[in-house]
């Protein structure tokens, strides 16, 4: 995020500085199912997928205590240069194929573009 509060801080630090961190992410991210609409799509490429992931988590949990019926569709498109950047692709499909039997409509599709050398050198 451009101007972002955390991102010149970290790269203002040199290395050997010290870096406090929690033991915890701190926040929730949620999906808004308060607004009455029900079909979700869910766009992101490789760190991206973060409040996905939590969003997926969380339904998870809705569904197990009975607090979420099946009633939202998500459809999730992750993209990445490399296979690799799909670090949470094993977690979304189990949770995924969980919430589905279940009765939700969700689909995790995955996108990825593979670059020439040349022109990834082109970047720099």
């Amino acid at each position: 995020m451009p101007n972002g509060e955390l991102t010149p801080l970290l790269h203002r630090l040199n290395p050997g500085d010290p870096l406090s961190v929690r033991r915890a992410p701190k926040g929730r991210m949620t999906l808004d199912v308060s607004s009455g609409r029900h079909q979700h799509l869910l766009l992101c490429t490789v760190t991206g997928i973060a409040p996905f992931v939590s969003y997926a988590r969380t339904l998870l949990e809705d569904w197990k205590a009975g607090r979420f019926k099946g009633e939202h569709q998500l459809y999730l498109i992750q993209g990445a240069s490399h296979s690799r950047e799909f670090g949470y692709r094993e977690e979304m499909e189990h949770l995924f194929a969980l919430l589905c039997e279940g009765g939700a409509q969700l689909q995790h599709t995955v996108s990825l573009r593979m670059l020439s050398q040349h022109r990834i050198s082109q970047w720099n």
